[in-house]
């Protein structure tokens, strides 16, 4: 049975690579797999995953300050509207699962699809985890980290899962792939 798999995350290469690598994954093992990428407009997402060949689903998001300022009041206003449009987006695609790989982008994304009982998971790229991810891992299913020391930054050690941080094989050539 084919999945339909929303991946949300951007602003930086770092969190959109392994997305893409994701999806190609997903689409390696059912050519049938359905994948759709939510992100932002003036992220690097919005060039990268469109060149990939993925469906992309823009909506308004922005980063919290980690002082207090006058922009988180924006930022949260903007949060509420991206909730809003991550539900719509949500009921609209019927995803089997969301997967959140980092930055701002994909915390109304899986937390919409977290409320609305859909199966959720992120990936968190980096030893020292950022701020989406490490709220995120509270509610998703599992939290899959790219290197074992970040788990001493998370609380629930029994969702994490040490996966390393996912790569596209055919870039590889086929007598290095053995080693990785």
């Amino acid at each position: 049975m084919a999945l339909k798999v929303i991946i949300s995350g951007g602003g930086t290469g770092g969190h959109i690579y392994p997305g893409i690598s994701l999806a190609y994954e997903i689409k390696g093992r059912d050519i049938n797999n359905d994948i759709l990428f939510v992100g932002t407009e003036r992220g690097l997402e919005s060039k990268l995953v469109p060149r990939e060949g993925f469906k992309f689903i823009i909506i308004k998001a922005q980063g919290i300050q980690r002082k207090i300022c006058i922009e988180n009041l924006a930022a949260i206003i903007i949060f509420l509207f991206s909730l809003f449009q991550s539900y719509k987006i949500i009921k609209k695609y019927k995803p089997d699962i969301v997967i959140g790989t980092g930055g701002y982008v994909s915390g109304s994304v899986v937390l919409m699809a977290a409320i609305l009982g859909i199966p959720t998971f992120v990936h968190e790229q980096n030893v020292i985890p950022g701020i989406t991810n490490k709220f995120l891992s509270r509610i998703t299913r599992a939290t899959f980290l790219s290197f074992n020391q970040s788990k001493e930054y998370f609380n629930n050690k029994a969702k994490l899962i040490f996966t390393g941080n996912p790569i596209r094989f055919k870039n590889i050539k086929p007598e290095h792939r053995q080693r990785v």
